[in-house]
């Protein structure tokens, strides 16, 4: 539920940002929410508990989950400028980004945004070494990734775009 949590948070944040008015069941929602907290903080009830982002025994923290999933998109938009099976495109999507992270990433790791020029599939694997803790991905890992391309999101959302990029016109991501 994490994941699902923190998507529906940065609808209502963009919504707020943008001077739009809150649908009744979000504005309910955020109220009720608010309301917890307010009554439970004294006894240690955090934000992060009453809005459903603390993740479950042993669950991951939804940042990590959504950072995965835009490494795991970038590493499949590269996979798709590759033609072949996917062991041949897992190896030269690997081989790719561990070039980019020894040479190019030396430079792009200062930006906070992925590149909007440069060569096919830069922006592609800023992100993916990016959101991989500036380390290339091996070819067992971008395999992975691979086999589960055409798994749909779990959730039903698209992963949230980067400040000041579009959002996808699709919405899986895994």
């Amino acid at each position: 539920m994490t994941l699902a949590a923190a998507h529906r948070l940065r609808r209502l944040a963009a919504a707020l940002a943008a001077g739009e008015a809150l649908t009744a069941a979000d504005a309910a929602w955020l109220a009720d929410r608010f309301g917890a907290y307010l009554d439970g903080a004294a006894e240690g009830v955090t934000l992060d508990d009453v809005l459903g982002l603390v993740p479950g025994r042993g669950g991951e923290h939804w940042w990590r989950t959504e950072r995965r999933a835009r490494r795991d998109d970038a590493v499949r938009a590269l996979a798709g400028q590759v033609d072949g099976p996917d062991s041949r495109r897992a190896e030269l999507v690997a081989r790719r980004l561990t070039h980019y992270a020894a040479t190019g990433w030396r430079t792009d790791r200062r930006l906070s945004e992925p590149p909007v020029d440069g060569a096919a599939g830069r922006a592609e694997m800023w992100i993916a070494v990016a959101m991989n803790d500036g380390e290339p991905l091996s070819v067992r890992t971008v395999r992975r990734i691979l086999e589960v391309a055409d798994v749909p999101d779990q959730l039903g959302h698209e992963t949230p775009p980067f400040r000041g990029q579009a959002p996808r016109a699709d919405s899986t991501h895994r």
